[in-house]
């Protein structure tokens, strides 16, 4: 036993005595860039973009470089780069864009990445050494080859859905169904918004020789049509058909013209929004069963504000939501959510994320009059009183050691 520790320890004095002699492939006259994106390849772009040293904490960086993804009107997505200078680079912040087609495969959507991170980091090596080593090459442009392009389906984009589970156990089982459509046409000054769908779950709860059965369907339709005012104000209406055993609607049906106000330019949402919509109108519900309020059916006005506020920034994004309601006949059926989503970089190494929402409900005017069985409550088919709702979730990370990450090692990865 003896001998085996003393050939372990002598195998990882020299392994490590080899690490240590590696050479360093941090270059101190490249500049620092430290890229904030959650679903980047960065194994990718550090053996495609090797003119430069990453590192993993921000405030060492010259250069610091914020990814966003945002859905374009054709279903696709339009990436944002905001490059903030820092340290050598203070003072000089610029921002590039891009769009992808939704159809676009993921090797031809990292090219255009670094075809576009390339092109903004240049930018701020003109006043180093580093700029003689680079060339440029620009493909000429052959204006004979320019053509007007015209969409054949006028800005429409269409998505359909089907899904299916199924399983169990000796005691269990279970069934669930989904499917949708959607369609979609937006531009800069309109937008319209088409959704129908189903769900469909079912559940058989096996105990002592009973089956306990339990399903639930659902059936809705939704509509948005927005109106661009100017860069700062919007005006539409929404519109909805719901039908839900869980909910006690047969049918639940109404529309909402809105107002909404963003203080900031709409052209900077994907930076940073502060948004207030208003919205009011006529809401009509043809209940299964009799209400705790004994109505069948009847017809009510409801009026909705919604705050929403998000940032990305080097410190870090904050989103923060507050959606409060009310039917005009009895303002005591109200209903206000607030909901938060916050990734806050503290320390050297040292971030914290929080998201949540909590809700307080008072206007759960579709209750059933009847009384629930045990069986419903635990299997949760029915909707049950209750005057509020949540969900939380925190986390702390932390990381430490050298602030220089260059070499991408692929080797033994899971």
């Amino acid at each position: 036993m003896k001998k085996i520790f003393i050939i372990f320890l002598v195998f990882f004095l020299s392994s490590t005595k080899v690490l240590l002699a590696q050479n360093d492939t941090t270059n101190n006259n490249l500049p620092n860039i430290y890229i904030d994106c959650n679903d980047c390849d960065m194994e990718y772009i550090k053996k495609h973009v090797d003119f430069v040293n990453y590192v993993r904490e921000r405030r060492v960086a010259d250069l610091h470089i914020i990814v966003t993804n945002s859905e374009t009107g054709s279903g696709g997505d339009k990436i944002t780069l905001l490059f903030y200078g820092q340290n050598k680079f203070a003072g000089r912040n610029d921002t590039l864009c891009f769009s992808i087609k939704p159809s676009t495969s993921d090797e031809l959507i990292k090219e255009k990445f670094i075809k576009i991170l390339k092109l903004g980091i240049i930018k701020y090596l003109t006043n180093t050494s580093i700029i003689d080593n680079v060339s440029v090459n620009v493909k000429p442009n052959d204006k004979n080859k320019i053509t007007e392009t015209k969409d054949q389906w006028n800005y429409w984009v269409f998505n359909t859905a089907i899904y299916g589970w199924y399983n169990g156990e000796s005691s269990y089982k279970n069934f669930n169904f989904y499917d949708h459509i959607s369609a979609k046409k937006i531009t800069d000054k309109f937008k319209l918004e088409l959704y129908v769908g189903n769900s469909y779950n079912e559940s058989h709860y096996i105990y002592n020789g009973n089956d306990i059965i339990g399903k639930t369907n659902n059936y809705w339709f939704s509509n948005k049509t927005v109106f661009s005012i100017n860069n700062h104000w919007s005006s539409g209406f929404s519109t909805a058909l719901t039908s839900s055993t869980y909910s006690n609607f047969l049918i639940s049906t109404n529309i909402m013209p809105a107002v909404e106000y963003d203080v900031f330019p709409y052209s900077e949402s994907t930076i940073k929004q502060f948004r207030i919509m208003y919205r009011i109108g006529p809401v009509y519900n043809s209940y299964i069963d009799t209400t705790v309020f004994n109505k069948t059916k009847e017809l009510l006005f409801r009026n909705d504000l919604l705050i929403g506020y998000a940032t990305n920034k080097k410190w870090g994004t904050i989103e923060f939501k507050l959606v409060g309601g009310t039917y005009l006949h009895d303002i005591s059926l109200n209903r206000v959510s607030v909901s938060t989503d916050i990734s806050i970089n503290i320390l050297k190494g040292l971030s914290i994320n929080i998201s949540g929402q909590l809700s307080f409900i008072h206007d759960q005017i579709s209750l059933s009059k009847a009384e629930t069985s045990l069986e419903n409550v635990l299997i949760r088919t029915q909707q049950l009183p209750t005057t509020f709702n949540y969900y939380s979730n925190v986390g702390l990370s932390y990381t430490f050691g050298s602030i220089y990450n260059n070499i991408v090692n692929p080797r033994f990865d899971d």
